[in-house]
């Protein structure tokens, strides 16, 4: 729990094993806002599946912590920036192409033992498309 706590103030914390340490993160911080009796039976699950295992990845860097709020500022035009990125960012998709999304719906559907979507999603995944469920197969 030390760990945990040193970790969201951007500290490494000190870990005597790595397994403690995925043990603890495969947990997450129910092991900070929990009591020990709560957590006790989640944490020996996680340490002995982790004690089962051959080797451990390194445990990484902590991630930095978040600013104070009201300590960074942002200008009018670097917001205005970033909002532009995100809407570019979900309109291309991952692939850049828009109605990826919706072909790979279809195409799941369609293919025996693929996943099944609710009816309404292969709807809109057909109307985003613009193509017919026989084009995709």
């Amino acid at each position: 729990m030390a760990g945990l706590a040193a970790r969201r103030k951007g500290n490494m914390g000190a870990w005597p094993h790595p397994a403690v340490y995925w043990a603890a993160a495969g947990i997450g911080g129910d092991l900070l806002s929990q009591g020990w009796q709560a957590m006790r039976g989640r944490w020996e699950v996680a340490y002995r599946a982790q004690l089962a295992r051959p080797s451990w990845e390194p445990i990484p860097a902590p991630a930095e912590p978040l600013p104070a709020p009201g300590s960074t500022i942002t200008t009018k035009q670097e917001g205005v920036q970033q909002a532009q990125l995100l809407a570019d960012r979900m309109t291309r998709g991952p692939q850049g192409n828009q109605r990826e999304w919706a072909r790979q719906i279809l195409k799941d559907q369609s293919r025996p033992g693929g996943r099944r979507r609710p009816q309404a999603v292969v709807d809109m995944a057909r109307r985003a498309a613009g193509i017919d469920a026989e084009e995709v197969a």
